[in-house]
């Protein structure tokens, strides 16, 4: 847990992969492959997340993974290649 720490009050992207299916939320992977939960908001509710990259703000953690928020700004896009400017 000392390395999920380090995340606590950052912003990080976020894959959304599913909904927690006993919790009401959304659960993803990190870039760094951390899972995170994300709590059912308003802004995440009536829509489809599933493959979504999204921000999230982190505000706590279990021994499972962050626990996070919807960021108040969008995902950064990777580049894909070289030639990208």
């Amino acid at each position: 847990m000392a390395f999920y720490q380090r995340f606590l009050g950052k912003e990080m992207a976020v894959l959304v992969e599913d909904r927690e299916k006993k919790k009401m939320g959304w659960r993803g992977l990190s870039r760094n492959y951390i899972p995170v939960f994300l709590a059912e908001e308003k802004m995440l509710q009536g829509r489809d997340w599933a493959n979504e990259e999204i921000l999230v703000s982190v505000t706590g953690m279990t021994e499972k993974g962050l626990i996070g928020r919807q960021g108040t700004r969008k995902a950064p896009i990777p580049r894909t290649s070289d030639s990208d400017p």
